[in-house]
């Protein structure tokens, strides 16, 4: 038989398992936890989650040859002294991590070939797997030698099966030519060809085409430069096997990358030695985009950092109180126990510790159960579905901890409760504090940290070229001004009830009852009430910053653009009309404003298409797109011209192509697809534009304009259809890869975190009103045991508590909405990402989110109204009187 030692003291023994007789205390005690659980993990997780996202996308925008490693150096081309390098190369770099096969390339300085019908400027190249990636336009297989560009061939009049002449003052080789390709420089270049593009095409306007390749086998380059003293440059590309890496894996590479550059150059290592024998002038470089990619990552996830532990302890303090209300709660619920224990001569310490025993199991349940939620949140919803090894387990850790603390919390809160119970009267100072209304110290911070944000000259967000910073008092405030205005507000409300319950007396059953209930809503009521105030005031605001911020970045997005995506085309004649886009042409020049000399863009366009491909918000202007775009069509000796960004005389003077140009301006505009930050920009129509600058003896076009088509369609499908014709693209912008730049992706992860805050901050609220609820439940018993008796029948009773529910929701959630929407645009015009370009943020509310707050209200009025009278019907009425008595 099993003895329990005789010091283990019953109570002890039955503590853990104690609150599964108190369901609505264990519910509410493990939601609060998962809560918890949830807000504490979260921060740890998305801040891996940041980082990996921001090492991906960085990693992406460089692609896998930039951000690998790459040696490059320069010296002569000798076999006996390169083949010594590239093994010690492919040695040291076979030790580094996630990096895959090399490129190798050798390339001559530009030499001569001839044949007797010509000569020719070459550049000898060898490139691992340049055979396989250029356009043949010779069939004949198996031929050895070199392959020479169209025009070389043309120039020395050779085909396959030919020979060239390579000459220098040491030297004279023969070289066969094996084939005939494509010019590289006359097609728009291959994914393989594009690290080279600005080595075949030549950048500068107007310049003569760069040196064409003849590109030979590695051995076969050797032989041509034997013992003629041919410099060229050699390199070794290394691209990431896997883009998709984590920040401890991409700094675990970037760290063995850098001990490979200690060890190229250092010439007393096997690696250095070999490298330096075939270097010349000290032009050896071994770099990596990789470290520029960590830098910037890093850079988004410490501007993230500070705002999300902010938000992080802000919900953990949230969840805490809602602990503590649970306590206050139990105590509530057990007020007979505790009086009876206190009557036993156990202390109300002792109460508390016990009550911290019964909630330790389901709280840390609720505590694993948060975590495991956080972790599927972050993957599913977070910037990127990895989390780095080991930081589930210190998120365990320290969800652990504060687990420790709500226990520790609810223990003091119930001991404290049983304390007063002892207590006949309240103190002086505890009257006297009673009586300080609280929510003056509050809204004094809140007015503080307003004043600071409104007397800032610099923007709260703050974003260039770097991630978004976001000041702590634009998440402080709100929480404060939240807190404080409800805390009036529902105060004020305090000092209507007893006028509701009066004028309630002649109203139908379940209204009289309604209203009765709610008008003797005391202090814990009030203070539910004011909690699921600033709970959905947190959703709310959080919201309106998203979408207003979203809705900003999206336009700025697209003002830098033009469009969703933008290409930069050499010829626009090589576009035809009817290619299956939405698209339109613009070319984008410059000009000064006179008399001011102000440096302007001048943005030529078409106005018949210019609405079909170009981006356009109504916010940008005071009248329609077509009816501005119809204006710039006009006759006479001025140039009509919209201007956005600045403001001049309705006629006025551009010195441009060399000459003084008349305008007449028609509109000034807020903004205007293809502007730049801190430019001011002149839109005109192209052909107007031309025929006035014909006529001041201007030249018809700027040799200096971009030629750009702007395409409402996705870039993938844009650049498909202009490679199907044939255009050649110089570059191309995506409105989409603006939104997701450092500047912008921080912000984005920052607010998305406080919004994520704001629905769990709704489900603490839906706990409070729980716990309120449940706390009614005896009274209500009580009262609905008599009318019962009296005729009230349970559809007046239930649609009684369902109205009393609704009330309170609709009210918490009027003042949650009302003043978050007041604090967001108190704020709004703070929170611009990119200042310098327009336009001003573009105030959002959310509907969506508004509605489906609602929609959750009504449903949870319905289900606790619904609830409560099941409960209801099944208590005894006799067992409900005997308590009452």
């Amino acid at each position: 038989m099993r003895v329990t030692p005789r010091w283990i003291d019953p109570a002890w023994r039955k503590a853990p398992l104690l609150l599964l007789r108190f369901p609505a205390i264990l519910g509410s005690v493990v939601a609060a936890a998962v809560i918890l659980g949830v807000t504490t993990a979260a921060a740890p997780l998305l801040l891996s989650s940041a980082a990996n996202a921001a090492v991906a996308q960085e990693l992406d925008q460089y692609g896998p040859a930039l951000a690998g490693v790459s040696f490059s150096t320069f010296g002569f081309i000798e076999g006996d002294k390169f083949r010594p390098a590239d093994s010690e190369v492919l040695r040291a770099t076979g030790a580094v991590p996630e990096v895959g096969e090399p490129t190798t390339m050798i390339k001559s300085a530009t030499t001569g070939i001839e044949t007797r019908a010509g000569e020719a400027q070459v550049r000898l190249l060898f490139r691992t797997g340049a055979v396989r990636n250029i356009d043949k336009l010779t069939t004949r297989r198996g031929l050895p030698g070199g392959w020479i560009a169209r025009s070389t061939a043309d120039a020395l009049r050779v085909g396959p099966g030919d020979h060239v002449v390579l000459e220098s003052f040491r030297a004279r080789r023969k070289i066969p030519i094996a084939g005939i390709y494509r010019d590289l420089a006359s097609a728009p270049l291959s994914d393989y060809w594009a690290p080279l593009t600005y080595d075949i095409i030549n950048e500068i306007p107007n310049q003569p085409p760069l040196r064409p390749y003849m590109i030979l086998p590695r051995d076969q380059l050797f032989d041509a430069t034997q013992g003629m003293d041919q410099q060229g440059t050699f390199s070794w590309d290394f691209p990431l096997v896997d883009r998709v890496m984590t920040m401890p894996q991409a700094i675990r590479t970037e760290a063995a990358i850098g001990e490979l550059k200690l060890e190229a150059s250092d010439p007393l290592t096997p690696l250095g030695g070999a490298l330096a024998d075939l270097t010349l002038y000290g032009t050896l470089d071994v770099r990596t985009s990789l470290t520029a990619a960590i830098a910037s990552s890093e850079e988004t996830v410490t501007a993230v950092e500070g705002p999300v532990r902010l938000i992080s302890l802000a919900a953990r303090i949230v969840a805490l109180v809602v602990i503590g209300a649970a306590g206050i709660f139990a105590h509530s619920t057990r007020r007979r126990e505790a009086r009876l224990l206190s009557a036993q001569g156990r202390t109300p310490w002792w109460q508390g510790t016990k009550s911290s025993v019964e909630a330790a199991l389901p709280a840390a349940t609720g505590g694993v159960v948060g975590w495991f939620i956080a972790i599927e949140l972050v993957q599913r919803a977070g910037p990127a579905p990895t989390i780095s090894a080991g930081v589930t387990r210190d998120a365990l850790v320290e969800v652990g901890w504060w687990i420790v603390a709500a226990v520790v919390v609810m223990g003091f809160v119930y001991a404290f409760g049983t304390h007063q119970e002892t207590q006949i009267g309240a103190s002086r100072l505890r009257r006297a504090v009673a009586k300080i209304p609280w929510e003056v110290v509050v809204l004094v911070l809140a007015a503080a940290s307003f004043y600071e944000l409104a007397a800032r000259q610099d923007p709260i967000v703050q974003a260039t070229d770097e991630p978004a910073s976001i000041d702590m008092l634009l998440l402080a405030f709100p929480f404060l001004f939240l807190a404080g205005m409800g805390g009036l507000v529902v105060r004020g409300l305090g000092r209507l009830l007893p006028r509701m319950r009066r004028g309630a007396a002649t109203a139908r059953p379940w209204r009289y009852l309604a209203v009765r209930r709610f008008a003797a809503t005391q202090k814990a009521g009030l203070l539910v009430i004011n909690s699921a105030a600033v709970a959905v005031g947190i959703l709310v605001y959080s919201g309106t910053l998203v979408d207003t911020t979203a809705t900003t970045v999206r336009a700025k997005a697209h003002i830098l653009a033009g469009s969703e995506t933008a290409v930069a085309v050499q010829n626009v004649e090589d576009v035809p009309a009817d290619i299956d886009l939405d698209w339109t042409h613009v070319a984008i020049g410059s000009a000064d404003l006179l008399p001011g000399e102000e440096r302007i863009d001048v943005l030529s366009l078409d106005p018949t298409t210019f609405a079909r491909g170009a981006f356009w918000d109504p916010t940008f202007a005071d009248r329609p797109l077509g009816d501005l775009l119809a204006d710039l069509v006009r006759g006479g000796d001025r140039v009509p011209v919209i201007l956005a960004g600045i403001e001049t005389p309705r006629h006025s003077t551009v010195e441009a192509r060399g000459r003084h140009l008349p305008i007449e301006v028609i509109e000034t505009v807020r903004a205007w697809p293809g502007m730049s930050p801190n430019k001011p920009m002149m839109i005109v129509d192209g052909e107007t534009y031309t025929r006035v600058a014909r006529a001041a003896g201007a030249t018809a076009t700027d040799p200096f304009a971009s030629d750009q088509v702007w395409a409402k369609d996705d870039p993938d499908v844009v650049l498909e259809a202009l490679e199907d014709e044939q255009v050649f693209v110089q570059y191309h912008r995506a409105a989409r890869d603006v939104e997701a730049s450092p500047p912008f992706r921080s912000l984005f992860w920052t607010f998305g975190f406080l919004q994520a805050l704001g629905v769990l901050a709704g489900g603490l609220a839906l706990v409070g009103v729980v716990l309120y609820v449940q706390s009614r439940q005896a009274s209500r018993d009580v009262s609905y045991a008599l009318a019962r008796r009296m005729g009230l029948s349970p559809s007046s009773h239930r649609v009684a508590i369902g109205a009393e529910l609704v009330a309170i929701l609709a009210i918490s959630f009027a003042i949650g909405a009302a003043l978050a929407l007041t604090a967001a645009a108190l704020v709004v015009d703070k929170i611009d990402p990119l200042p310098a370009l327009p336009p001003d943020p573009l105030f959002r509310v959310p509907a969506a989110l508004v509605a489906g707050s609602c929609g959750v209200l009504v449903f949870v009025a319905v289900a606790g109204a619904w609830l409560v009278q099941q409960r209801t019907d099944r208590m005894s009425v006799a067992e409900v009187m005997r308590l009452a008595t």
